[in-house]
Order: C-alpha cells, then sequence, then structure tokens
C-alpha cells in the first residue's frame, strides 16, 4: 500500500458502531453537523417563539413522541400544542452536547442531544409565575432541513 493511498481507494466502509433490536443488519455512522444545526435552528425558534419558523421546519407527518407518553402528529397538531404553551409559558433551551449518527440504509441523520430547558408559566388568574427546569435528552430525525420525528425525555431539576 503506498503512503498516498486513501481509505476510498482501498474500498474500505467507513466505521460503524452499535445496533437496532429490531434488524440486526443495522449499524450507525458518524452522521452530519447539518442535522445538528438544522436542530439548533429549531431550538432557536422555539427560544424565540417563532411559531410559523418552527412549523415551517417540521415535515408535513411530524411525529413527536412526549416525555408524558403522547404523541403529537402532524403540522397542526403541533401547532396547536405549541400555541397553548407559548401562550401560557416561555420555553427557553439551552443545548449542553449533541451529535448525529446515520443508518446508511436510510434518509436522514439522528440527532441525539442533551439540553436544559427552563419554561416560565404564568398563571392567568392570579399573574403569578412558576418557573420549571428540566434536563432533556431527544433523539431526533432530521431529513434535509425538515423534523420528522423526535423523542423526548425528561428530568425535573430542583430550581437551586
Amino acid at each position: 500500500m503506498s503512503c498516498n493511498s486513501t481509505q476510498t481507494e482501498n474500498n474500505m466502509d467507513p466505521p460503524t458502531s452499535g445496533f437496532y433490536v429490531n434488524d440486526s443488519t443495522v449499524t450507525y455512522q458518524i452522521g452530519s453537523n447539518k442535522a445538528i444545526e438544522t436542530w439548533q435552528k429549531y431550538l432557536h425558534y422555539h427560544n424565540k417563539g417563532n411559531l410559523d419558523s418552527i412549523i415551517e421546519m417540521d415535515s408535513e407527518s411530524i411525529q413527536i413522541y412526549t416525555p408524558d407518553g403522547k404523541l403529537v402528529s402532524g403540522k397542526e397538531e403541533h401547532r396547536e400544542q405549541l400555541d397553548a404553551w407559548f401562550t401560557f409559558g416561555n420555553p427557553k433551551f439551552w443545548t449542553i452536547w449533541a451529535t448525529s449518527i446515520k443508518n446508511p440504509g436510510e434518509e436522514g441523520d439522528w440527532v441525539i442531544t442533551s439540553c436544559v430547558q427552563r419554561t416560565k408559566f404564568l398563571d392567568p388568574e392570579s399573574g403569578d409565575s412558576t418557573i420549571q427546569n428540566v434536563a432533556i435528552m431527544a433523539n431526533i430525525l432530521v431529513e434535509g432541513n425538515r423534523i420528522h420525528e423526535f423523542y423526548v425525555h425528561q428530568r425535573e431539576l430542583t430550581n437551586n
């Protein structure tokens, strides 16, 4: 092998890692930074309360699996859920870390990320507000510049 040979010239596949319990042929490769950037843009729109831009980034058939076990299905249901959240809460997200993986046999990349979400809830009757801080782990399927599905897992943090 010459000193100038490359992985491509040697027909070596990129390294893979991991498994998927429902399909033993699946292993994952490192995904793209573009998918991470797309997710960060999506969170930026959440932080700004920009409902129209969030929905524009949703795929038509978006599926969101919430921490309480519910399923939000489609753009319209997502818009309704966000509208209610933004009416009485002011959520803000701070990403701690993110990475991306890809199943070579499928479209899109999965972003795996951890962030802190702080939401200030307003009680419309009393005018009082409360703060909720949660640590979030999320898995997000990004195809192109669209969010296709995501799973959110959370743990409530103390307000200290």
